[in-house]
């Protein structure tokens, strides 16, 4: 059953990676994914603690978010969804894991303005 489920979720994160690669290359002039591709983050530490406070994340989700941020490098929005979504492949519930997966989906979709907010958390 966990080999179907880490399937299950690569694919699920494939289709999460192409609707970004989409929205980055939208000719509608989507600027929100671009943004978030762009928006460093100051302070990974205080970005995944906004970012747990934010969405309620639990203390192991919030690690675990932060681990996949610091040991991928990209300290930037897509850096910060990937490290999300990577993080739910790890978690034991299928709700919870499917709950992380839609929030990098909505986090793509922020405005300039609440990213620079998580990105730049004081």
């Amino acid at each position: 059953m966990r080999a179907g489920d880490k399937v299950f979720f690569l694919k699920v994160f494939d289709v999460v990676q192409a609707a970004v690669s989409e929205a980055n290359c939208s000719p509608d002039g989507s600027e929100d994914a671009e943004d978030a591709a762009h928006c460093a983050v100051g302070d990974p530490v205080k970005t995944v603690e906004a970012l747990a406070n934010r969405y309620v994340l639990n203390d192991t989700e919030r690690a675990g978010v932060l681990r996949h941020v610091i040991t991928a490098g990209d300290l930037s929005g897509y850096g910060l969804v990937n490290a999300l979504t990577h993080c739910s492949h790890e978690l034991d519930d299928h709700d919870r894991a499917t709950e992380f997966e839609v929030l990098g989906g909505k986090m793509i979709e922020l405005p300039d303005a609440e990213w620079k907010g998580l990105a730049q958390a004081p």
